[in-house]
C-alpha cells in the first residue's frame, strides 16, 4: 500500500505546485533523498597506503586521479556499435507518471521569457 500510496502523493504534489518551481524541487529532492546540508568535508586521503592531510597533495593526487580515470573505463569498456548519438535521436514517449525535460535552446528560452508578463518574474 505504501509503495503505491508514495508515488501518487509527490505525483499529486507536483501537479498541485506545477507553477511554483521552488516547491517543485524541494519535492525533487525529497524524493531523491537529497538533503540541503553537503557540508561534510573529508581533509584527510589514503593515497598508496599512506593518510595524506595536506590540502595541496590531496588537491594534485585527486587531479591525476580525474585524469586517468576515464581512460581505465574507456580500456575495459567494449566498442559499441552504434554511435552515441543514436541514443539521442530515438522518439522518447511522454509518460504522465515521469518527467522528462525535452531538449531546448536559447532561442526558444528567450522566446517564452519575453512573453511572461513582467508581474510573474518578480
Amino acid at each position: 500500500m505504501k509503495r503505491i500510496a508514495r508515488p501518487l502523493y509527490y505525483a499529486n504534489l507536483l501537479k498541485k505546485y506545477h507553477i511554483n518551481v521552488k516547491i517543485i524541487w524541494r519535492t525533487i529532492n525529497t524524493i531523491l533523498n537529497r538533503s540541503a546540508d553537503n557540508t561534510i568535508i573529508t581533509t584527510t586521503f589514503k593515497v598508496d597506503g599512506n593518510i595524506i592531510t595536506d590540502p595541496k597533495y590531496i588537491s594534485n593526487e585527486f587531479c591525476k586521479f580525474v585524469t586517468k580515470i576515464g581512460k581505465i573505463y574507456a580500456d575495459k569498456t567494449s566498442p559499441s556499435m552504434y554511435q552515441p548519438d543514436v541514443y539521442l535521436r530515438k522518439k522518447r514517449v511522454p509518460n504522465e507518471k515521469s518527467m522528462y525535460l525535452t531538449p531546448t535552446d536559447y532561442n526558444k528560452i528567450l522566446k517564452i521569457l519575453q512573453n511572461l508578463k513582467i508581474s510573474m518574474i518578480t
